[in-house]
């Protein structure tokens, strides 16, 4: 039921439970009140617990969820209210408050990469909507115009396409806690994404290639340190994130193992040191080290960051593509796809690589490994009597 604000004459539409309200907002309620003199107290709601064991309260005709915990459902609820117990429209709720109050949530249970991406977005999207965004801020039309917003920075539509994906999980997170009733993401067109081609893997020319660019680079004293970052993805399978946390406690000299502490998932990994790997990696430590405590650091010893490893690969790898002209792809994965493919090759079966590379599914791994002449001819010769 629309009805018209007696303060500031806007028109409102009347919730369940609010037939006789007549102003638009928390605010024009107090501006009436505060000019007339006249401040009258609602009773506040108490919180009871549900046989599902959760907490809830019902106010102005609206049950709302408090959590499962007795504290903090008394902390929710003195969020819900203000002032002297006047009643906060949802739709006046912070929104900034509320992506802090969801990435609390996932801070223990999400990986430190999904985390720097969604503050990355979140934070985007605040911009846009500006300083004081609300839960009203967030309608279809809303979300429509930030979408056309990125595509006009000229974005690709993967990027923008992952934006929806981790703005609709903090919509999912709202409609959770009760204060969304459904998500604007989903109710946008799909963003249709061609699938990315596999990454191409490196023949033996390509990797000699490799370490002649980075061994005649301009700035001799990285050489090195390059290499060495070179040879942890294409000997061990590193990612970027961890070349960049790999620490010398992580590395088992006596037994020839790497030991992958804080990898993507949080799930710990074992992956083996061989020859030429365990080589670099004892050069570095009894001749070059900077640091006692990172593998790979900066000129003034200090952990190297995810965006420099990825500056160093993508340095080398760019001018091997750049003599290829565009026909062979070659990218920062093409390192983890090349150590995938010299395993497989060697008969090393795909359960094993996929330990190695990390992966949680099967399917992931089987992308990485390339279908070379030598595997089609070693697999038909088992035929022969």
């Amino acid at each position: 039921m629309k009805a018209t604000c007696i303060v500031c004459n806007g028109m409102f539409e009347r919730g369940v439970g609010q037939s006789r309200s007549q102003y638009c907002s928390v605010e024009c309620r107090r501006e009436n009140r505060q000019s007339s003199g006249k401040i009258t107290r609602t009773k506040a709601p108490k919180p009871y617990q549900k046989s599902d064991g959760n907490w809830y309260c019902t106010y102005q005709g609206r049950q709302y969820y408090l959590g499962n915990n007795p504290l903090k459902a008394e902390k929710k609820l003195n969020e819900i209210l203000r002032g002297d117990h006047l009643p906060l429209k949802e739709g006046n709720m912070c929104l900034e408050d509320l992506i802090a109050q969801y990435l609390a949530t996932i801070e223990h249970v999400q990986s430190s990469d999904t985390l720097k991406s969604k503050r990355s977005v979140y934070g985007q999207f605040g911009r846009f909507l500006g300083p004081n965004a609300t839960l009203r801020s967030l309608t279809t039309d809303k979300l429509e115009k930030y979408k056309q917003h990125l595509f006009q920075q000229r974005l690709k539509k993967s990027t923008v396409r992952l934006q929806i994906v981790l703005l609709s999980a903090l919509f999912d997170f709202l409609i959770k806690v009760k204060l969304l009733s459904r998500n604007p993401a989903k109710e946008i067109p799909t963003i249709k994404v061609n699938p990315d081609p596999d990454p191409d893997h490196l023949i033996p020319e390509e990797i000699h290639r490799l370490y002649e660019l980075v061994r005649t680079q301009r700035y001799q004293p990285l050489v090195k340190r390059d290499e060495l970052v070179i040879l942890l993805m294409l000997n061990a399978g590193l990612r970027r994130i961890e070349v960049s946390n790999l620490k010398w406690s992580d590395v088992d000299f006596n037994r020839d193992l790497i030991i992958l502490r804080t990898t993507k998932g949080e799930k710990p990994r074992i992956i083996g040191i061989n020859k030429t790997l365990r080589d670099a990696l004892e050069d570095c430590w009894n001749n070059w080290r900077l640091s006692d405590e990172y593998v790979v650091t900066n000129q003034s010893g200090g952990q190297l960051s995810r965006e420099g490893v990825s500056h160093i690969g993508k340095k080398f790898v760019n001018q091997l593509n750049h003599h290829y002209q565009g026909r062979k792809r070659l990218a920062m994965h093409s390192l983890r796809a090349t150590f995938a493919t010299q395993l497989a090759s060697k008969g090393v079966s795909t359960r094993v690589i996929q330990g190695l590379l990390g992966h949680a599914d099967p399917r992931t791994t089987l992308r990485y490994v390339a279908y070379t002449e030598e595997m089609a001819v070693d697999a038909v010769r088992v035929l022969d009597p």
